[in-house]
C-alpha cells in the first residue's frame, strides 16, 4: 500500500503541499556532520535544533539554517530532551533526525508524498535506513543492512517517553506504514568513527537500559535466563545477523552486541534490585 501511495503521487512543492513537518536534530559537539544532516533536511517546514551545550560551532551551523535552536542541559539520551521540547513543535507531523543521518533527495520526496496521502489511522511511518561504520556501510551484523526505523511521528497519535530506545508508543487504534526501498531513498546514518566512540556512546546507553527496559515490563529472571539470553544473543549474532561474513568490523561487532545485550540485562538486574532496596521489598519485586 505505502509503495502505491508514493508511486502515484506526483511531486508537490513546499509552497502548494498542505503537509508540513517539523524537523528535529539534538546535538552535542556535532559540528562535524551536523551542516549535512540539516542541509537534507530541507524539505521540513521548521527546524529545530536542540543543543546540548556544544561548545563547537553546532549553534552557529544551526542558525545557518535558520533553525530553531533549544537550549537543554545535557542529558545521557535524546529520548529524555522530547517532553521538554514539546512546546516549541509547530507541525503535527515530527521527523526526528540524528545529527550524524542524512536523507537523500529522494527520500525527503518520498516522505512528503506519502503524509500527503496517509490515512488518519497511521501515527508512524519508518524510513529506509543505513548504518555506516568507519565511514564503510554495514551489510551484516544487528546493524547491517537495509533497516526501516520509525523516524516520523504524528505527535497526537503517539506518547512520548524519557526511555532509550523505547521513547515514543503509539496510541491505540493507531499503525504503522513504511516507505520502500527502491535504491536511493534512504537514511545514511554515519553511526560510528571510531571504536572509542562505539564504546562510549553504548555505556551511555547501558546505564539507561535497567529502567527503560523495567517499564516496558521486563524483569530480571535470574542467573540461569542472563546466561540463556547470552547465548541467544551469540546465536543471534552470528547465524540470524551473519556475523561470519565480511572482515574484522562484522566479526567485532557481533561480539559487541553480544556485549551490549548482556550489560543491559545486568542494568535491568541493578535497577530492578535498587527499586526493590528503595521501596523496602524483596528481590522477587515484580510490581
Amino acid at each position: 500500500m505505502v509503495e502505491s501511495i508514493c508511486e502515484r503521487t506526483s511531486d508537490l512543492t513546499v509552497d502548494d503541499r498542505p503537509i508540513q513537518v517539523t524537523g528535529i536534530v539534538v546535538t552535542y559537539n556535532e559540528a562535524r556532520r551536523l551542516r549535512e544532516c540539516l542541509n537534507s533536511l530541507a524539505f521540513c517546514d521548521q527546524l529545530i535544533v536542540v543543543d546540548l551545550g556544544s561548545t563547537d560551532d553546532s549553534i552557529k551551523i544551526a542558525q545557518e539554517y535558520k533553525a530553531r535552536v533549544v537550549h537543554h542541559e545535557w542529558v545521557p539520551v535524546v529520548e529524555k530532551v522530547w517532553p521538554d521540547i514539546e512546546p516549541h513543535i509547530q507541525h503535527n507531523w515530527v521527523l526526528r533526525a540524528d545529527p550524524d543521518e542524512v536523507i537523500t533527495s529522494r527520500l525527503g520526496q518520498d516522505i512528503i508524498r506519502l503524509l500527503e496521502q496517509v490515512s488518519s489511522d497511521v501515527a508512524m511511518v519508518n524510513l529506509p535506513h543505513q548504518y555506516y561504520l568507519l565511514g564503510e556501510p554495514l551489510h551484516t551484523t544487528f546493524w547491517g543492512g537495509i533497516q526501516f526505523i520509525g523516524k516520523i511521528f504524528h505527535r497526537q497519535r503517539v506518547e512520548l517517553h524519557p526511555h532509550v530506545h523505547r521513547g515514543i508508543q503509539i496510541h491505540e487504534g493507531f499503525r504503522t506504514v513504511t516507505i520502500p526501498f527502491h535504491g536511493s531513498n534512504i537514511v545514511q546514518h554515519y553511526w560510528i568513527d571510531s571504536i572509542p566512540q562505539l564504546f562510549k556512546k553504548h555505556w551511555r546507553y547501558i546505564k539507561q537500559e535497567g529502567a527503560s527496559q523495567y517499564h516496558a515490563g521486563r524483569r530480571f529472571r535470574g542467573w540461569r535466563g542472563w546466561l540463556r539470553d547470552t547465548w541467544y544473543a551469540l546465536q543471534r549474532a552470528f547465524v540470524r545477523y551473519q556475523g561470519y561474513k565480511g572482515g574484522w568490523r562484522e566479526l567485532f561487532l557481533s561480539f559487541f552486541y553480544v556485549w551490549y545485550v548482556s550489560s543491559s540485562a545486568l542494568s535491568l538486574w541493578w535497577y530492578q534490585r535498587q527499586r526493590s532496596a528503595t521501596r523496602g521489598f524483596g528481590k522477587s519485586e515484580e510490581d
